[in-house]
């Protein structure tokens, strides 16, 4: 079983990513924005060496 965290959301957000950065850029910021705060709040519950990083 895989237990990348992205996995299951990947094909989705590429969707998201070529939709809206062709047509409606500036909406595609604040929404990866938040995928980048959760993906480092992911990584740093599960990698603890990385909680010293902010």
């Amino acid at each position: 079983m895989d237990r990348r965290p992205g996995k299951d959301v990947q094909p989705v957000i590429r969707r998201w990513m070529n939709y809206y950065g062709r047509y409606y850029k500036s909406a595609l910021y604040p929404t990866l924005r938040c995928l980048d705060r959760r993906l480092v709040c992911w990584a740093m519950a599960k990698y603890k060496r990385l909680k010293r990083h902010r």
